[in-house]
């Protein structure tokens, strides 16, 4: 598969980017995976991106010229973006649910747990799942090599029926006192499942 492959590109939120890790461009599983596959890498993790986000920015990154093997690992499904063009900086929005104050670059607006109940929930997850095999669809159509995993059992979009990310990395370290993001031994192991996949 390498010889046929241009470079690796990985898609997704926070976890993809490496957050917490001490430095997330040698240890993120985007780099690690690279490395087992002998392929440059490209990752556009963002931290804090949302599906929609993370769908658009594989398309826009995916052109025909140039095949490619994508990886896009989805985020949850409650994280939505809203346009909020009026702030030169970064901006304060309080988390509904209880948790704090979420930042976003000042072009967006990060709204969590937004949803209203459980049926609303729900169609927004089968939105989810049907942009997800779209996007697969079309970069498949251009010629690339194409997984898509689960952060979390909330979407339905590999139909491998593969682990999600916390099942894989459930048990290793996390940041921030063991309650956020997962740190470079989990990185590893995600890097490991997902390599003795698509090999």
């Amino acid at each position: 598969m390498e010889n046929l492959l241009v470079k690796l590109k990985a898609f997704g939120s926070s976890p993809t980017f490496g957050e917490e890790l001490l430095h997330p461009e040698l240890s993120a599983w985007p780099v690690l995976l690279g490395k087992k596959l002998n392929l440059p890498v490209e990752n556009y993790g963002q931290c804090g991106a949302g599906n929609e986000e993370i769908i658009h920015t594989a398309i826009a990154n995916s052109p025909e010229t140039e095949k490619s093997l994508i990886i896009i690992l989805s985020t949850h499904p409650k994280i939505v973006y809203w346009p909020n063009l009026k702030y030169n900086s970064y901006q304060s929005f309080k988390d509904p649910e209880g948790e704090g104050d979420r930042y976003s670059p000042a072009h967006k607006a990060w709204i969590k747990y937004h949803f209203i109940d459980d049926d609303y929930e729900r169609i927004v997850i089968n939105y989810h799942n049907s942009l997800f095999k779209s996007c697969k669809e079309l970069l498949a159509f251009r010629g690339h090599i194409v997984y898509n995993y689960n952060y979390k059992n909330h979407l339905n979009i590999n139909i491998t029926n593969a682990l999600s990310f916390v099942d894989v990395c459930q048990g290793y370290p996390q940041g921030q006192n063991g309650i956020g993001h997962y740190l470079e031994e989990a990185q590893e192991a995600w890097a490991d499942y997902v390599y003795n996949i698509i090999k």
